[in-house]
């Protein structure tokens, strides 16, 4: 319910930023850039929410498209002199089209400086407090792998994605559940 409220307001509103769940790092070390973006593209891969589109069905329902394609990740050479704090708010505040692009975007900032900083955005219909939570456990895990080249490890298979959750409600919040729920709002 949650994710058809978001996508209506998204349709109606023709993109915001109103929903938007930006997180920004700045790296210590420009070495670290390849394992990132490593551990971004796991956590993309193994949670199929980060790696979806919607589209209307004939019935103007939503219909989430899974793909397979790897999460694009962006990089931009800036000098020390540019307004690196005006871009990302502007990538920030960006609107996402949900049709054509994955609810997540990541972009690397590369200073002359030597500083380099990371946004990764997610949009709010693929994610919130807790699954930020299990996405920086997730990035710490992957990457820590990648730095000691453990090219055997992987976390192990989800049991549920968020298309199951999702199910669930849809099938709990009927018949007597949805008219007692109704009564009480």
């Amino acid at each position: 319910f949650a994710q058809e409220r978001l996508w209506f307001i998204e349709q109606y509103e023709q993109g915001t930023h109103a929903y938007h769940v930006p997180a920004i790092f700045e790296l210590v070390h420009p070495d670290a850039i390849p394992g990132i973006g490593y551990a971004l593209q796991q956590i993309v891969s193994r949670h199929e929410i980060l790696r979806t589109t919607l589209h209307q069905n004939e019935d103007a329902q939503a219909v989430q498209v899974i793909h397979d394609l790897p999460l694009s990740i962006e990089k931009v050479q800036l000098s020390r002199h540019d307004d690196y704090a005006a871009l990302i708010k502007a990538d920030i505040n960006q609107p996402f089209d949900l049709t054509r692009n994955y609810p997540i975007r990541v972009k690397f900032y590369l200073i002359d400086s030597g500083r380099t900083i990371v946004l990764v955005n997610l949009h709010h219909i693929a994610g919130d407090g807790w699954s930020i939570e299990i996405m920086q456990r997730e990035l710490l895990l992957y990457y820590n792998a990648y730095c000691k080249n453990d090219q055997a490890f992987s976390l192990p298979p989800l049991e549920i994605q968020y298309k199951h959750f999702a199910l669930w409600q849809l099938s709990y919040l009927s018949g007597e559940a949805l008219e007692n729920q109704l009564t009480y709002w």
